[in-house]
């Protein structure tokens, strides 16, 4: 048994020791376990790939192209919920399974968000940048603050994570409304968030959070025809996936004030090139590294379940997977 854990350097940021030994400790001693960094190079990766049973990433790009020249791997288990990197229906013409973490870090993410609410609706960065930069102690140097108990919070995406956003801000005094076309009215009634259309919880909102999963069809989905018809000028929030954005309308509403700011974790490039990027080095803009996820608890958890999917996987306990994303190739 071969098993590969590969990813971008910024992503194998962490002891991967756990997976190690947890991966041997279930499928034997004599299992090869490879930890490759990945650097671009597509032929090498392949050739890494070549004789294994299993690859474990986070968020590197498995196309077509790379599925096609891998005629023994088995299964690809993704350290993440999303899993819009890879080629789903060539896996699945080739036989490949593709596992996902169903649920590891929802409490991080959502805290996150609120971390990120907060800190936006607050101008903690523009306070700490006049503190630490400039030597400036005078909360007039910026304006425009509102009170976060009353106002409303628009989420896109009423997911576990969704969910979980919306009580905390809820416990804020928050009203949340929200739009997600796969949840019932049942279930947004019963965490006490009102769906709505597309176009309300725009125009409604003080501060959106996105928490959509990335699909083919919604990428760009946040465009600056929606910007527009933010009338009150929310804070945007992003700890779901970059291409959900459209990064240069992003920066032109920003530049044109038809929104007040935006905290992003992610962004459209998941090893993007900061220098000069046009969404750096702004007051009203938090930018954090993919990190919503992070903590010594969902590390761990994380390295876990992806695990689990594979040792569930090749020895056939698929109902014990946390989900098969594509189960038709068991048919």
């Amino acid at each position: 048994m071969k098993i590969v854990i590969s990813d971008y350097k910024s992503s194998l940021n962490f002891d991967i020791n756990y997976a190690i030994s947890y991966l041997r400790d279930t499928l034997g001693t004599n299992t090869e376990i490879i930890v490759y960094e990945y650097n671009g190079n597509n032929k090498e990766f392949i050739d890494i790939l070549n004789d294994a049973d299993a690859l474990i990433t986070g968020y590197l790009e498995i196309d077509k192209e790379i599925i096609q020249s891998l005629n023994h791997l088995k299964i690809i288990s993704i350290m993440a919920t999303g899993f819009n990197f890879i080629d789903i229906q060539q896996a699945s013409r080739s036989h490949i399974g593709v596992a996902v973490n169903q649920e590891y870090c929802t409490q991080e993410v959502s805290e996150h968000v609120m971390s990120l609410l907060l800190a936006l609706n607050r101008k903690l960065k523009h306070y700490t940048n006049d503190v630490d930069a400039k030597g400036i102690f005078d909360y007039g140097t910026t304006n425009n603050l509102i009170r976060l108990d009353g106002s409303t919070l628009g989420i896109f995406g009423l997911g576990k994570i969704g969910r979980s956003v919306a009580k905390k801000a809820q416990s804020f005094g928050i009203k949340v409304i929200a739009y997600d076309p796969f949840i019932s009215e049942e279930v947004a009634n019963e965490c006490n968030v009102e769906l709505l259309p597309i176009d309300d919880v725009l125009s409604e909102s003080d501060n959106i959070s996105i928490n959509m999963l990335l699909t083919n069809e919604n990428v760009g989905f946040f465009n600056m025809e929606k910007f527009k018809k933010m009338s009150k000028r929310p804070y945007i929030i992003n700890v779901s996936r970059g291409a959900l954005i459209n990064e240069d309308d992003l920066v032109d509403a920003l530049d044109k004030e038809l929104i007040k700011g935006a905290g992003l974790d992610v962004l459209v490039s998941e090893s993007p090139n900061l220098d000069n990027h046009p969404l750096v080095n702004r007051d009203n803009v938090i930018i954090t590294p993919h990190s919503a996820f992070y903590s010594e608890t969902s590390i761990l958890e994380c390295q876990r379940i992806a695990c689990d999917n594979v040792i569930n996987y090749v020895n056939g306990n698929y109902d014990k997977m946390f989900r098969l994303i594509n189960p038709e190739i068991l048919k």
